[in-house]
């Protein structure tokens, strides 16, 4: 499928699934062209949610986070065993270091998450589970 669309802003919005040939030309008549497909919003909305943290500066799962796409809101709890809140944070771009809300280091264990999201689309959909804090 060939798909031609100009803007002056760069700007497109309402795109159709499908292919699309980008190309860019610069005041000096240099181009670069890409192909870019776009997918329908129900085809992205996948959630990434670790299940381990260790937070101990080896630069691996020192932070938890949730990958996500098209995300409009965004909620996370993180409850310890007895139910009490650890952590909480509202942007799909937030993360949980193994800290608690007042900056103090969180006990190795098991914790339990909330997430509540929704997309750009108006699903929405909400995700519990557990995550495993270990300090090595």
């Amino acid at each position: 499928m060939n798909n031609t669309l100009t803007s002056e802003e760069g700007v497109f919005t309402d795109l159709s699934e499908g292919e699309y040939t980008l190309t860019i030309e610069d005041n000096n008549g240099c181009i670069l062209e890409n192909l870019f497909t776009v997918h329908t919003a129900a085809s992205i909305e996948e959630v990434i949610v670790p299940n381990v943290l260790t937070p101990n500066n080896d630069d691996v799962n020192d932070y938890w986070f949730v990958t996500a796409d098209c995300v409009e809101e965004f909620e996370c709890s993180i409850l310890n065993r007895w139910g009490n809140l650890v952590y909480q944070y509202n942007n799909i771009s937030g993360f949980w270091n193994g800290k608690d809300l007042g900056g103090n280091d969180s006990s190795e264990g098991v914790y339990f998450y909330k997430i509540t999201l929704k997309y750009y689309s108006g699903n929405s959909e909400d995700l519990h589970g557990f995550i495993t804090l270990v300090r090595k």
